[in-house]
């Protein structure tokens, strides 16, 4: 397509949205100014890998979550200061109060990463298809682990602190768990949350579950598995 062929965009002033999937596959795309646009939908740069950096404008007020997914070349975000709704920290984009964690970047090559405590929501699709991440940090004080959240990230173990409330579905689906504990009580786990985890040996319940998908756990191998719990539970 023509826009696989482009290494960097000036989008126009009079542009206000980039739309569903506008810059899907620009494989050579490089460097975009943004312009004034104040909506970034579903898949615009969906698998541009070689886009590096992305500098967020003042005038962002809405983005997509999955906006950026294949973007394995993306190793941060920069944000106006006087944006209202979003900025960065350290490369990584978040709501402007530190409350949601938008999107940490799929290029960012650290191996370890911490959560800031300001953090009560893990946003859809938020660490989807990070290669190098091995370990992430959930604070007590998250109450929401979006959809996606954790999508393709080789995590291996998963520590859900008591203060989560809702695993959004496929939160944690294809991450190379061997164990997971879940703490806290009432806590509901949407479909495939914990899927496609072959080696996933342990699941430690402290307290109990709420609303549990038929699914939730789907296509591990039951037979390897063991659940420890402290409440009443069937899985």
């Amino acid at each position: 397509s023509a826009a696989s062929d482009v290494y960097k965009r000036q989008v126009p002033d009079t542009v206000e949205t980039i739309e569903f999937k506008a810059f899907q596959f620009a494989s050579n795309l490089k460097t975009i100014d943004l312009g004034r646009v104040d909506t970034i939908s579903g898949r615009a740069f969906w698998y541009c890998i070689s886009l590096t950096s992305l500098y967020i404008r003042a005038t962002v007020d809405a983005i997509a979550y999955n906006s950026f997914t294949g973007c394995d070349s993306l190793k941060e975000f920069t944000v106006d200061p006087n944006n209202r709704e979003f900025t960065d920290i350290d490369g990584i984009l978040f709501t402007k109060d530190l409350e949601t964690i938008v999107k940490y970047p799929e290029g960012m090559t650290q191996t370890y990463y911490s959560i800031p405590t300001s953090v009560k929501v893990i946003g859809d699709g938020a660490f989807w298809s990070n290669e190098y991440l091995r370990d992430v940090v959930i604070p007590d004080g998250v109450e929401t682990i979006g959809m996606d959240a954790f999508l393709l990230v080789s995590l291996g173990t998963v520590s859900i602190p008591a203060s989560v409330k809702e695993i959004g579905r496929m939160a944690f689906r294809y991450c190379d768990l061997t164990s997971v504990n879940i703490h806290g009580s009432n806590v509901a786990i949407g479909s495939e949350a914990f899927s496609f985890n072959s080696d996933l040996s342990s699941i430690y319940i402290h307290g109990s579950l709420g609303k549990l998908d038929s699914e939730a756990f789907s296509n591990i191998n039951t037979q390897k598995v063991t659940v420890y719990y402290d409440s009443s539970l069937d899985l």
